[in-house]
């Protein structure tokens, strides 16, 4: 990010505060005291899920501290060095970003299928609350973050299944989120196109790129081991808590 350590941590704690300062802000503008926009602030940039309310972000009945909440929640689930460098003014970096694409892509795709399956079904008999549901809960699992603004278990199973996929993905590398990472999972598919390119071509030669750069085999190697190794503790995990 930077050449300097201590420079590139003091643009970080920056960034990061200005999120935190911003979002308290406008959840203030919508009715929370500020203990309880502070508070909220920080666990929604932070991705880590904290409420002063036992019912969660659910508990302010209010649509638009949810949909600030779904928008920072957004943006600690961004790659940090992207915000770094949308505030230097380089957006060409934000184009390119192959990680910030699929980021994009994923959160439209699985809030719509959500909160479509939600107005089928009948469970939000109107749109916008939909859209307000499933967005939230989507962004709220995929980062990691925890938020609660209904019990989700009493949706469809088709939404819970989307929901229970947010759940393997994870936001992006260099954000507050766990996870997989969007990043890793695009390194997976970009190595499933090139095996099977190559048992179609056996002799091509074809490098694995991001951001229009090469990835050294040796990292792709590590990151398939990593997920592996992370769907292993889930089945095994399960397994335990099961018995």
């Amino acid at each position: 990010m930077l050449p300097n350590v201590r420079l590139t941590m003091k643009w970080l704690w920056g960034i990061y505060l200005l999120l935190n300062g911003v979002c308290a802000i406008l959840l203030w503008f919508g009715g929370l005291s500020w203990f309880d926009a502070v508070c909220h602030a920080f666990s929604a940039v932070a991705t880590g899920g904290y409420s002063t309310l036992n019912a969660s972000a659910g508990g302010f009945g209010s649509a638009y501290v949810e949909w600030i909440l779904c928008l920072f929640m957004f943006l600690g689930g961004m790659d940090f060095v992207l915000h770094y460098q949308a505030l230097k003014g380089n957006y060409q970096s934000l184009v390119k970003s192959t990680e910030l694409k699929a980021y994009l892509m994923i959160c439209f795709v699985l809030g719509i299928g959500v909160s479509g399956l939600l107005w089928l079904n009948g469970t939000n008999s109107n749109l916008l609350d939909a859209l307000r549901y499933g967005f939230f809960q989507v962004l709220s699992l995929l980062t990691t973050t925890g938020y609660t603004t209904t019990d989700y278990e009493l949706w469809p199973q088709a939404a819970q299944m989307l929901l229970f996929f947010c759940l393997f993905i994870g936001a992006c590398s260099g954000s507050t989120t766990s996870g997989i990472r969007i990043v890793h999972l695009v390194l997976l598919i970009r190595f499933l196109e090139r095996l099977l390119h190559r048992m179609a071509r056996p002799h091509a030669v074809q490098s694995i790129l991001i951001d229009g750069k090469p990835v050294e085999m040796s990292m792709v190697n590590g990151v398939l081991g990593f997920i592996v190794l992370q769907m292993h503790a889930v089945v095994i995990g399960g397994v335990f808590l099961s018995i």
